[in-house]
């Protein structure tokens, strides 16, 4: 088979990867671009402008936030840092007793924010939860719970 047969042969992963690429580009991409665009275009100057960050930076409110998020952001990333680099580098390089213990403690961690998630979908969605309650009683609308919360967990 020739390189250029091999080229003009479709390809299930080529294709699905473009696919992928392109709806990635379309919902992705082309908003945050778009958005970006926009902020720094002035239709009434017809042209480039950064009055709107001007704005935007000038509001106490705004910085506050902005200033707050960064703190929060340090505060949560260096004790994660100064906690998970040497346990990382403990139990990789040396025999630690509960090895497999701190895997499972570490997992867990990294899966409770998914599964709170979901637990919530499930209090607030099931068979007596709070909206299906509410749907049930005040409009007689019955959400079937088993494919409802398929979906959403």
């Amino acid at each position: 088979m020739t390189l250029l047969n091999k080229m003009r042969k479709p390809d299930f992963w080529k294709a699905s990867t473009l696919i992928v690429l392109v709806l990635y580009g379309l919902f992705f991409i082309y908003p945050i671009v778009n958005l970006l665009a926009q902020s720094i275009y002035d239709p009434s100057l017809g042209g480039f402008t950064l009055t709107h960050f001007n704005k935007f930076f000038s509001q106490p409110y705004y910085l506050k936030t902005i200033v707050n998020s960064f703190q929060v952001t340090i505060i949560a990333t260096l004790p994660t840092l100064l906690i998970g680099i040497p346990l990382a580098y403990f139990t990789t390089v040396y025999k630690v007793k509960g090895k497999k213990f701190l895997n499972v403690i570490i997992i867990l961690c990294s899966m409770s924010a998914p599964f709170i998630g979901a637990y919530s979908w499930i209090l607030l969605l099931g068979r007596s939860g709070l909206i299906t309650k509410f749907m049930l009683n005040t409009f007689g609308i019955v959400i079937p719970t088993s494919t409802v919360l398929v979906v959403f967990s």
